[in-house]
């Protein structure tokens, strides 16, 4: 099986009901790689919902949400470009504080190298899979192969954000998946 379906399979296969810190991308991508992973945010900050953003956020009445896009590393390694459309509202102040999100969903100037879903540690947050596809042929702005893209919905009592994770093929030829284990 090629290291693509093999990531796909392990992302599809993950438990709903096992916390975000332990089914998500970031998650896999550390067990894949055997390395601590970490986010580089390029941008963050305030913007309109779409109105299917609103549907899968269940955002009646909030038409603003905070977007973060970046890249996660696996060392130094890039595993995955990374988007997240996060309600600020809906998260405990000190996730939004480790996020560097305001009260309001406004970008603080730190910029936290914390994953999501390692922001969201021992609150119980889960992930619910919305789709995992090949994305053959597909290259980002800066030419690089773009393998798999990912999206997901991540819940506490409500859903909080939606994740979209692009992995490059750079991570998986770097971390071959041969004997890697869910």
């Amino acid at each position: 099986m090629s290291d693509v379906k093999a990531l796909i399979a392990w992302l599809l296969g993950v438990p709903q009901d096992l916390p975000v810190e332990q089914s998500g991308a970031t998650a896999a991508f550390a067990a894949i790689s055997g390395h601590d992973v970490y986010a580089v945010m390029r941008w963050r900050g305030p913007r309109d919902l779409t109105p299917r953003e609103r549907r899968l956020l269940r955002s009646t009445g909030t038409a603003i949400g905070h977007e973060r896009s970046g890249a996660l590393y696996a060392g130094d390694v890039p595993a995955a470009a990374t988007t997240a459309v996060l309600l600020p509202q809906r998260l405990p102040a000190a996730v939004r504080a480790t996020l560097g999100i305001g009260p309001d969903g406004e970008a603080l100037p730190e910029i936290a190298r914390v994953p999501l879903g390692r922001a969201l540690t021992g609150l119980g947050a889960r992930r619910e899979c919305l789709g995992v596809v090949p994305t053959p042929g597909v290259r980002d702005a800066d030419g690089h192969e773009l393998v798999i893209r990912s999206v997901a919905r991540l819940w506490l009592d409500s859903p909080i954000a939606i994740v979209t994770e692009r992995v490059y093929g750079q991570f998986l030829d770097a971390f071959p998946m041969d004997g890697v284990r869910q």
